[in-house]
């Protein structure tokens, strides 16, 4: 093993001195969990992972045994894990291929009426692999490298779908819904007299006709919205949580949106009897704030879900 590995798990111990022995249990670590895993390596190096172990060691109280800690990590597993919560498109993949169907599994059994399964996968993916906040670590950094990955998956996604029922009551499409008012809350960049009078007059025919809009959306462009809008998530991160090219997502997010605007058209012509000059006007300051309103959301909610 290279000097650089032995030199990460000291710097990863902090203040202090690893023993040789406990370096060479560490090393033994990283060896295994590279050659489970050798295409991680472009993005999670053997030195990443054994500062990574070297912090672990060092958080041990004095009464554990190191060897007996080491003996009951899964190295392979472990090293996934931390390749993962880099956000690394090679280690999502490996993770989305390894535990697909246990993920799969916890989406169904909790998916409801106005969340597909579809929907509750993306969620429980996102919730895993994606950190809340900036500054935050994705929840498979928690993974202690005790038991085998896919059971904490398991657990940890129902409990994830637990907590989230608990916080929301039901999980629907009220995370976009319920703040459709936002949109008319507000402030106009300059005074508009008519628009102020529109958002006054309409708020309830337009709260009602977005909601209708976001159920005409399909699954997959429900969870665009809130992946990106709601969570924050980047095109590049998009892309690789959905297996497609940036431009495609780009692509199908903008389809999304119009969609969303065009329904939101459609129900509104239908509910109101207005004269077409003042539609327009109404649309004009619709579209204008749609994007305001789902970065309002963002802000909002983020600690709820």
């Amino acid at each position: 093993m290279q000097q650089s590995v032995i030199d990460a798990v000291q710097r990863g111990y902090g203040d202090g001195t690893c023993s040789e022995e406990e370096v060479a249990l560490i090393v033994r670590v990283v060896e295994e969990g590279v050659k489970s895993w050798p295409q991680l390596l472009v993005e999670c190096e053997q030195e990443t992972f054994a500062f990574f172990l070297g912090e672990r060691l060092s958080s041990l109280s004095p009464e554990d045994h190191v060897s007996t800690w080491v003996d009951g990590l899964v190295p392979a597993d472990l090293y996934l894990a931390l390749a993962a919560s880099l956000g690394g498109e090679v280690a999502t993949q490996c993770v989305v291929d390894a535990y697909h169907a246990d993920i799969r599994a916890v989406a169904n059994k909790f998916a409801r009426s106005g969340l597909s399964s579809d929907e509750a996968y993306q969620m429980l993916l996102t919730h895993l692999l994606v950190p809340r906040t900036t500054g935050d670590e994705p929840k498979i950094l928690r993974y202690s490298g005790k038991g085998l990955l896919k059971n904490w998956i398991r657990v940890t996604s129902t409990r994830l779908f637990i907590d989230m029922l608990r916080k929301q009551n039901k999980l629907q499409e009220r995370n976009l819904s319920l703040d459709s008012e936002a949109v008319f809350d507000e402030p106009v960049a300059h005074q508009d007299l008519e628009l102020d009078f529109l958002k006054s007059k309409y708020r309830a025919e337009f709260k009602m006709a977005f909601s209708k809009a976001v159920k005409e959306l399909s699954s997959y462009q429900r969870n665009l919205l809130r992946q990106h809008h709601i969570g924050g998530l980047t095109l590049d991160r998009l892309a690789t949580l959905h297996h497609v090219h940036r431009a495609t997502i780009a692509r199908h997010l903008a389809e999304a949106r119009g969609l969303l605007l065009e329904h939101t058209r459609k129900f509104m012509m239908d509910e109101l009897v207005i004269n077409s000059g003042e539609f327009e006007s109404m649309m004009q300051l619709i579209a204008s704030k749609l994007e305001v309103s789902f970065s309002k959301l963002l802000h909002s909610t983020h600690h709820h879900v």
